[in-house]
């Protein structure tokens, strides 16, 4: 039987915080057993480590807190993926990457700084692929390199993390569920923070020979589109959006419609259109309250747009 195995240890002060292993192989169903660490010595005024683990999958939290820099090296062997997730202090950005180590072992050295934060989500490989299988074109590259047994990233750089992936992380850690049912949600929760890291793949793979942008104007306009995916119905104005991602409302308009050859107005157009041609489908709701579910304040409003789309009012298409 195969194994993943993790240890930790702060090296100025020379404290374990983390000896582990778990099984490699997908369980479906074997529930999480959790632990809580918390350390306090000299310099550093408290290490917190939370933990829930089970078979191919272990999920750590570290809430750091002290005086001074201190340094931590986590070492990993077997064949790890792994997807983290650093919160840091002051104005930097938090940041996000997923990262395959082969079969040799996988160090990781983390310095905190006062109040820092790491998300660390620990996949056997055998537990990546139940999640994502590996004909999936969005990570093709990725899954060579593991078949390889090559070590890599993602991402070349680590990316900013965005208010979805954020909100995400969020879910995980506040899951108050037991047993079984906090099994599925999180499986169903780090399923979706990998695809929505795989899609951001996807887009910058896509475009990275565009001269125009650089990797870090990229991350803000897939962080832009994820945003408009995810609320579309309550979509944020122009300027509410560039707020969001860190990006001028002027360069945000032009950057998009180059980008992803649509203007912001026409995308969020689009995908409300989507949306009631599946509420039409559904025949749950009538034409009134399927432009309410869409984030239009008028039936006249939402007829021109449907029209204007599918050359037909929404009255005619459901009959």
């Amino acid at each position: 039987m195969e194994y993943l195995t993790i240890s930790g240890r702060i090296e100025k002060i020379d404290k374990e915080t983390i000896k582990t292993c778990l099984i490699s192989a997908y369980q479906k169903g074997q529930v999480f057993e959790e632990t809580e660490y918390c350390m306090e010595c000299g310099q550093l005024i408290s290490f917190e480590s939370k933990i829930l683990k089970a078979s191919g999958i272990l999920i750590r939290e570290i809430k750091c807190i002290q005086s001074s820099d201190i340094t931590e090296g986590l070492e990993i062997s077997g064949e790890p993926v792994i997807m983290r997730f650093i919160i840091k202090t002051g104005n930097e950005r938090p940041t996000h990457n997923i990262i395959y180590g082969s079969n040799s072992k996988t160090y990781f050295v983390t310095t905190y700084q006062e109040t820092d934060s790491v998300f660390m989500i620990i996949l056997s490989k055998e537990f990546y692929f139940n999640l994502i299988h590996h004909s999936y074109e969005s990570h093709k590259e990725f899954a060579s390199h593991i078949f390889n047994n090559t070590t890599t990233n993602l991402f070349v750089a680590d990316l900013p993390i965005d208010p979805l992936i954020g909100g995400i992380i969020k879910e995980i850690k506040d899951c108050n569920r037991e047993g079984l049912f906090k099994r599925i949600f999180i499986e169903n929760k780090v399923q979706e923070l990998l695809l929505l890291q795989l899609e951001l793949y996807l887009h910058q793979k896509k475009y990275n020979n565009l001269v125009e942008f650089n990797a870090d104007e990229i991350a803000k306009l897939c962080q832009a589109k994820l945003i408009l995916d995810n609320r579309f119905t309550k979509a944020p104005t122009i300027n509410e959006l560039s707020k969001e991602v860190f990006l001028n409302e002027t360069k945000l308009r032009k950057d998009f419609k180059t980008y992803y050859g649509v203007t912001i107005k026409n995308y969020v157009i689009s995908l409300k259109m989507k949306y009631a041609l599946k509420l039409l489908h559904e025949k749950k709701h009538n034409i009134t309250e399927i432009a309410e579910l869409c984030g239009y304040n008028g039936l006249v409003q939402f007829s021109i747009a449907f029209k204007k789309i599918y050359g037909c009012s929404p009255k005619k298409y459901q009959i």
